[in-house]
């Protein structure tokens, strides 16, 4: 999907199809966002150790709410892929990322927990051309506040 950044500072009611729906796709959007910024901060100025972090599958409450379908989804997914994260280890891959000597991180980088340095297995969160349009959009915005 990428980002709409023609909705953006919307609420983007007609993002997504029916599965996973607008408030997933506005998540997954959001999500591939933190990704590529990362990677154009760490471009843009070197100086900076910018990461982006994934904390896991977290057992929250932000599932609880959900349909018994997406539920299904969300079990099928987090079954295949990795399993749930206690509420307690939840911050454990940020903290590592806060604290760690500045020499265990390669900027611009993906980390899963917890230290593992990752390269994303989706087309969009590898899109250079994507990261710089967020990056323009991003300072474009941002000059309102300077």
């Amino acid at each position: 999907m990428g980002i709409d950044f023609e909705t953006l500072k919307s609420d983007q009611a007609s993002l997504g199809s029916f599965f996973p729906g607008n408030k997933w796709s506005r998540y997954g959007q959001s999500k591939l966002a933190n990704l590529l910024y990362a990677k154009e901060l760490a471009k843009h100025h070197p100086s900076i150790t910018s990461v982006a972090v994934h904390p896991g599958f977290i057992k929250t409450d932000l599932f609880q709410n959900i349909s018994f379908a997406l539920r299904m989804q969300l079990e099928i997914l987090v079954f295949l892929s990795q399993t749930w994260t206690p509420v307690e280890e939840g911050p454990y891959n940020q903290t590592w990322a806060a604290t760690t000597a500045k020499s265990n991180l390669e900027s611009g980088a993906y980390y899963t927990p917890i230290a593992v340095k990752t390269k994303p297995d989706t087309t969009q969160a590898n899109d250079e051309k994507l990261a710089e349009t967020l990056w323009e959009w991003t300072q474009k915005e941002l000059t309102a506040y300077s």
